[in-house]
């Protein structure tokens, strides 16, 4: 789902799972280019719950050795939203060689509320209860 959220958002038809399950992907699940940017941003998707400093900044380091200039590593996780993790992605951000961003569960609710296809596919009962409230409401 995340693979497909993502080829989505970034408009990027040839963003793909990076690597299989038992394979070294220093960090990365997900690899592709946002639209119109020519640099590639990686994904790293975890169920890691509570999400970590030490999980952030051991996927954020694995991720460097891809040899290739990223202009975003993001962690998508399934753990709530925590300011403190945060701001340590901002300080990474800011010291490290591209940037780093936290999907929190919460984020990545929001995002598929903006792209029907991945919801519908993903989660069809809540795209129907959204559509009936929709026609309900009019």
């Amino acid at each position: 789902m995340v693979c497909e959220l993502f080829r989505e958002i970034w408009q990027d038809p040839h963003a793909q799972e990076f690597g299989r399950q038992g394979q070294k992907q220093d960090g990365i699940d997900i690899i592709g280019c946002r639209s119109g940017n020519k640099k590639y941003e990686a994904v790293q998707a975890t169920i890691e719950l509570p999400l970590t400093k030490t999980k952030i900044i051991n996927d954020y380091e694995s991720s460097k050795k891809l040899e290739v200039e990223l202009d975003c590593f993001i962690i998508a996780s399934t753990s709530p939203r925590d300011v403190e993790l945060q701001k340590y992605a901002v300080k990474l951000s800011s010291t490290g060689p591209y940037k780093c961003a936290i999907w929190f569960w919460d984020d990545i609710i929001e995002k598929l509320s903006d792209y029907d296809k991945v919801r519908k596919k993903y989660y069809p009962k809540y795209y129907f209860i959204n559509l009936l409230e929709i026609l309900l409401e009019k």
